[in-house]
């Protein structure tokens, strides 16, 4: 009887460590699994770019310039379009976007365009960018938003083309290194199939936006 006693207790103590070990994965695996995973790339679609600040306004005089174009007038311009991504089963807050060592223009428009060659040169070529979004903005779980971040940096910078970017949540920051083209370099190679499925996207943004007002 004892030798069946301690036969038993031996198996509820075997049973009781295999509950409490698969326990623990299974809280391992809620929390892997709920974690917030942030990613942050570049838009397949949408343009992300530099230009010299000078270059850009070169044709707009001091008295027209707002305060921020005036001081774009000194720097590079970057324009990112960003696609950010939340790829955990939570929601989470992101409470801003930076660049690091740039400063974030709130109001500044950039507009590149070029007429293309002959038999097209009534047409043009555009480079766009999505619409800023407002932060703080809550991301639902593996959803993802497209938002467009423009900076003004020293032109002096020799990592000007190398934009780290940080996306700052409650829980922490994520930090992605990007590398962008100069403007006229990008435009150069966008073809006319590129230009439509940025349209496209435009279009597609409206919709949506109207559709969720």
């Amino acid at each position: 009887m004892d030798k069946i006693l301690g036969t038993l207790t031996d198996i509820a103590a075997w049973v009781g460590a295999l509950t409490g070990s698969a326990s623990l994965v299974i809280q391992f695996l809620e929390y892997r699994l709920n974690k917030s995973k942030i990613t942050c790339e570049l838009d397949d679609i949408y343009d992300s770019f530099w230009i010299n600040g000078e270059e850009l306004l070169k044709n707009r005089s001091e008295s027209e310039l707002t305060s921020e174009e005036d001081l774009a007038k000194l720097t590079d311009i970057q324009v990112l379009s960003l696609n950010i991504s939340n790829s955990s089963n939570s929601p989470i807050t992101i409470k801003r976007i930076d660049c690091k060592s740039s400063h974030i223009a709130r109001d500044l428009k950039v507009r590149i365009e070029e007429h293309l060659p002959k038999p097209f040169e009534k047409v043009f070529i555009s480079l766009e960018y999505p619409t800023r979004k407002e932060f703080p903005k809550r991301l639902e779980a593996n959803d993802s938003f497209k938002s467009s971040v423009i900076s003004l940096v020293d032109p002096s910078n020799k990592e000007k083309r190398k934009v780290t970017v940080e996306v700052v949540t409650p829980l922490k920051t994520y930090k992605t290194k990007l590398t962008i083209k100069n403007a006229d370099e990008v435009i150069r190679h966008k073809s006319l199939g590129d230009f439509q499925r940025t349209l496209d996207e435009i279009l597609h943004d409206k919709n949506k936006n109207s559709t969720a007002n």
